[in-house]
């Protein structure tokens, strides 16, 4: 039986794992939360386990059957595939919400959407001039889409204009 990270109450539903608390494990199963596991959900065990691919479930009262745990599974897998296809691996990899002190370390910040540039203008006021869009149009969102090829498609046109504006000076 394969292990998985529990945070939160087991489910009532076999789910098919032994739940462990700590390494090794194949998957995490978030279940319906405390306040204290609503802030271990926040740490880096979940970010962690989704960038090494292993399956995370959302476990409230009336899933797995529920449609929003069906679909969490597939666009993570969704995510997975699309990098995946072109040569890059999830392993390793973390993200992590920009802070105030970092305004310094960086000569300008890209953002993908509207919601992103006005999070950034409250964080950083007048040092939000530093911080830019990298579409003149927001990134489709593939949580929301569900389209990770148009995701792809448009970070790698702000991209490659990023770096056609470097190489020209």
């Amino acid at each position: 039986m394969s292990k998985a990270l529990l945070i939160g109450t087991e489910p009532p539903a076999e789910l098919g794992y032994h739940y462990v608390q700590e390494e090794p494990y194949d998957a995490v199963v978030i279940g319906s939360l405390s306040i204290a596991g609503l802030l271990r959900f926040a740490q880096e065990q979940v970010l962690s386990a989704l960038a090494q691919g292993k399956t995370v479930l959302l476990y409230t009262p009336g899933l797995p059957e529920s449609p929003k745990n069906r679909a969490l599974a597939a666009s993570l897998t969704a995510a997975q595939r699309e990098l995946k296809k072109h040569g890059i691996s999830c392993t390793g990899h973390a993200a992590h919400q920009i802070t105030a002190a970092e305004l310094d370390s960086y000569d300008c910040i890209y953002y993908m959407d509207a919601s992103n540039a006005r999070y950034l203008r409250r964080l950083f006021g007048d040092g939000a001039k530093k911080c830019q869009p990298l579409l003149d149009h927001d990134v489709a969102d593939p949580w929301y889409t569900g389209d990770f090829t148009q995701t792809w498609a448009d970070i790698t046109e702000g991209c490659t204009r990023i770096l056609e504006e470097l190489q020209n000076g």
